[in-house]
């Protein structure tokens, strides 16, 4: 045995029920496992029904555009108080 090339192999263990597994690569180059639900009578699974917050929050633009507000009539207010 001493001198003798030992081959490794991979092997998945406890794949559950309707999943496919694929091996690819060696143990020189490295091993990849793929796992995947197989194909034909098996339903896709079901996306999530709450859809993820994109884009940006309104309530930060309505205070935005309230304090600008403010901010342009208390100038306005000043440089009247100025000219009088």
């Amino acid at each position: 045995m001493e001198g003798e090339e030992i081959e490794y192999t991979v092997l998945e263990d406890d794949v559950p029920e309707k999943y496919v597994v694929s091996y690819e690569g060696d143990s020189t180059n490295g091993f990849i496992v793929h796992n995947g639900l197989g194909q034909g009578d098996i339903d896709p699974p079901t996306p999530p029904h709450i859809n993820p917050q994109t884009g940006d929050n309104i309530l930060v633009y309505i205070i935005t555009l309230l304090i600008s507000i403010i901010g342009l009539i208390s100038g306005k207010t000043y440089l009247k108080r100025c000219e009088d």
